[in-house]
């Protein structure tokens, strides 16, 4: 960052770490607050697992990043997934509970950090309908504790379990239009980035609709604006048809009935 960034060309910092920021075994302490040290006055976005959520490790890390210019300069961001430990052990197998999540968001709020949830929409083995339902009710669950939401849409990705069932034709990825019902449901701006929007392996329509719907998602995530998802709604294409049919006759566990 600092050979490829001046400290002026950017104010928040999102660390990937494809598991655990807060893990003393994945990210030593003295690592975290090197990181503290060199991104001190930036506001930061760390994804960790909410076991790894201690109130020492993050009094620690905001002590050596805050000026005082943030609010908030550190949010614990969470792969939360779905509010339903069922469909979240199931289908996603991530091995924590809702409980944990709300232990892990009540820590990082006590410690004055912000919390972001991720959740997922159409996990494996779960019908349409299912899917738009349980980011419906999880988005509404987890409204009041997360401080942020970013609804992530499930892709078909090589060598993936869900690779298998979809060249089994056991998946499809959610259809757009299920994406804008939920949106325009969510009772506070949900982040999403449709990636993939509009390819067989990622939420997608019939192809004719899905590239103004696809773009129309991501201004939505930019700015808020929830009229231009009702309006994106109310287009008329004959695949709107095809999603009504599905929901209303698709049925856990079967084969989609559209690819």
């Amino acid at each position: 960052m600092k050979e490829n960034f001046c400290d002026e060309d950017y104010q928040v910092l999102k660390i990937f770490t494809s598991g655990s920021f807060f893990d003393p075994d994945e990210v030593p302490p003295a690592v975290r607050r090197a990181v503290a040290e060199a991104f001190r006055g930036k506001a930061v976005i760390a994804e960790t697992r909410p076991e790894y959520v201690e109130s020492d490790a993050l009094r620690e890390f905001l002590e050596g990043i805050d000026t005082g210019v943030w609010s908030r300069p550190l949010s614990v961001a969470v792969g939360l997934e779905t509010t339903n430990d069922a469909i979240r052990e199931k289908s996603i197998d991530k091995g924590f509970t809702y409980a944990d999540f709300l232990r892990a968001a009540g820590i990082a709020h006590a410690a004055g950090a912000g919390v972001k949830a991720y959740l997922l929409m159409k996990p494996p083995f779960l019908t349409e309908r299912e899917a738009l339902d349980d980011m419906v009710r999880s988005i509404r669950d987890v409204a009041s504790v997360a401080d942020s939401i970013s609804m992530n849409l499930c892709t078909v990705q090589s060598r993936t379990e869900v690779e298998r069932l979809w060249k089994e034709h056991a998946y499809r990825p959610p259809y757009l239009w299920s994406v804008l019902d939920v949106l325009i449901k969510s009772p506070v701006h949900i982040l999403c980035d449709p990636v993939g929007g509009g390819q067989t392996r990622g939420p997608h329509n019939c192809g004719a609709c899905d590239g103004p719907i696809v773009k129309g998602i991501g201004d939505y995530s930019l700015t808020g604006d929830v009229e231009l998802l009702r309006a994106l709604a109310e287009t008329d294409c004959g695949c709107k048809e095809e999603w009504m049919f599905v929901l209303d006759r698709e049925e856990p566990f079967c084969m989609p009935l559209t690819r």
